[in-house]
């Protein structure tokens, strides 16, 4: 197949003298064409009067473009572009659509598994952002109160009593200009399972109940049996210590455990841990126990050095 060639401002090989008044370019009639054919063009200083010319007479002419950059003597003042030009037919063969329908497949084979992982990820990414909010906002708590930690919420039961103030849910939105979990439900706003809310973990799904949190805090932290919240500075390595979690829901606080308030691994087997100094990590969910119970892992504490480590083995 001999490439045509093409020169908007001489004669071409391939193509018929222009129609009149087109200022001695010349336009190929895609007929004339070959099916697959390499097209040099010499343009002028300003091409795209004549690209936008050879678009207009050529509907049915694929054309792509492709840099050519070439020496010219000093003071040349034209460019050089190489292009292929493709006749489009009017339909394909039944070989061809069957053809093209196997590489769409094989293409949707290979792409839409790497699609949902990255979909995976991002939701995972979102989480980790959720946790880092709650974990600046009990910092700025903290420093509010005296070092004071906000409380729990109820543990083992579940979630009922959302009135008081000093729970974690209710003390820390505010912090992040938002309202209280408590005002969220009056309100008729109660955040539920799919909301972009920082209440909710993206890949969370709601079990039922008459709440549903998604986050827990350590069940062992700053918990109700003491006569007041726990501070700060009274926890033992708190860069080790675990402040809130990925929870199943319908409880206000969570624990690595057998029983229905346990941790839970949301994201392809692994959850994400917020530190009470402030980092969040993921880790797997056999690794931290999720619902087993607490390892004893050296790098993922529940007991916390204060008085409430007392009542952890009822957990």
């Amino acid at each position: 197949m001999k490439p045509g060639i093409l020169n908007l401002t001489g004669a071409s090989r391939c193509c018929p003298p222009a129609p009149a008044g087109a200022a001695g370019a010349r336009v190929c009639d895609p007929q004339h064409v070959p099916s697959l054919a390499s097209v040099a063009i010499n343009l002028p200083p300003n091409p795209f009067n004549g690209l936008l010319r050879l678009a207009e007479h050529h509907s049915r002419v694929s054309v792509r473009l492709r840099p050519n950059p070439t020496r010219r003597p000093f003071g040349t003042e034209f460019w050089s572009l190489k292009f292929e030009v493709s006749r489009l037919r009017g339909g394909f063969t039944l070989l061809e659509l069957l053809i093209t329908i196997a590489l769409i497949a094989g293409l949707a084979a290979l792409l839409l598994p790497a699609l949902a992982r990255a979909k995976d990820k991002s939701r995972a990414v979102q989480c980790t952002a959720n946790l880092r909010q709650w974990g600046l906002a009990m910092h700025m708590y903290a420093d509010d109160f005296d070092d004071y930690l906000p409380r729990r919420g109820q543990g083992v039961q579940t979630l009922a009593l959302i009135n008081r103030p000093s729970d974690w849910f209710n003390a820390l939105p505010p912090y992040f200009t938002k309202p209280a979990y408590e005002d969220l439900v009056a309100d008729g706003q109660k955040p539920a399972a799919g909301d972009h809310d920082v209440f909710i973990c993206p890949d969370a799904t709601d079990p039922g109940g008459t709440y549903f949190l998604p986050y827990g805090m350590n069940m062992n932290l700053s918990t109700w049996n003491l006569p007041e919240p726990v501070k700060f500075f009274a926890v033992v390595q708190p860069d080790l210590v675990v402040a809130i979690g990925e929870a199943p829901g319908p409880y206000a606080s969570t624990y690595p455990s057998a029983q229905a308030y346990s941790i839970i691994a949301r994201h392809a087997g692994r959850l994400n841990l917020l530190f009470l100094a402030g980092e969040v990590q993921a880790f797997s969910g056999s690794y931290v126990g999720c619902g087993v119970g607490d390892p004893g892992c050296p790098d993922v504490r529940w007991l916390t050095g204060t008085a409430s480590d007392a009542q952890a083995k009822n957990y």
